[in-house]
């Protein structure tokens, strides 16, 4: 979507995103959460509230325990998503907007070449690269939770177990937690490191 809005720089797009960037970046995202199980579950009752999935279903590898799983999610992870999807949309159409402005660009669209071959081949593969460091620290502080979110679902997550070692001082679990998440960050980075030298040509070695 950030390429998309870059690439056609179409002012009603952009002038959508930054106010929806104003009004949901600047939210919490527990009280997204709360409105959202107000309107999906309270009012609408479409969604479950808490837990991770209902104890009628059955547990195992079956199709209706997954499907009660996703049901069970949905709330969590767009109170997640609504709140920061639009600092990425932004952020990799600030890189868009710079990588559109290099002479190779401007060779390509001379060339001939698609717009589809110019935004696949030229321009995401350039724009995304910064976003590869982000991604990776993201990718590894997730496995850390979130304690706010999980407590308001009663989510049985990491977030949640570290919640209630903090409250029970239980110090054994909190060090074995804290050293899972730095051990996710430390190796997140490590692959964002790795992919770069796959997807920068510049950065590999004769």
């Amino acid at each position: 979507m950030g390429i998309y809005i870059a690439w056609k720089r179409k002012k009603v797009l952009n002038s959508a995103l930054i106010i929806y960037q104003s009004i949901l970046g600047a939210i919490p995202n527990y009280v997204v959460a709360y409105l959202l199980v107000f309107l999906f579950s309270v009012t609408l009752g479409w969604l479950p509230a808490r837990g991770a999935y209902s104890t009628a279903t059955t547990m195992g590898f079956n199709l209706p325990f997954i499907l009660d799983v996703l049901r069970h999610a949905v709330l969590p992870v767009l109170a997640f998503f609504l709140t920061t999807v639009s600092g990425w949309i932004l952020s990799m159409k600030a890189n868009s907007l710079s990588i559109l402005g290099e002479d190779y660009i401007t060779y390509a669209q001379v060339r001939g070449l698609s717009n589809r071959r110019i935004l696949l081949s030229y321009l995401s593969k350039n724009a995304i690269l910064p976003m590869i460091t982000n991604l990776a620290l993201s990718f590894g502080l997730l496995f850390g939770g979130s304690p706010l979110i999980e407590n308001l679902f009663l989510y049985p997550g990491v977030g949640y177990f570290l919640n209630n070692a903090i409250a029970k001082r239980d110090y054994t679990l909190m060090q074995g937690m804290f050293f899972v998440i730095i051990i996710m960050v430390v190796a997140s980075s490590l692959i964002a490191e790795l992919l770069y030298k796959y997807l920068n040509p510049r950065l590999r070695e004769g």
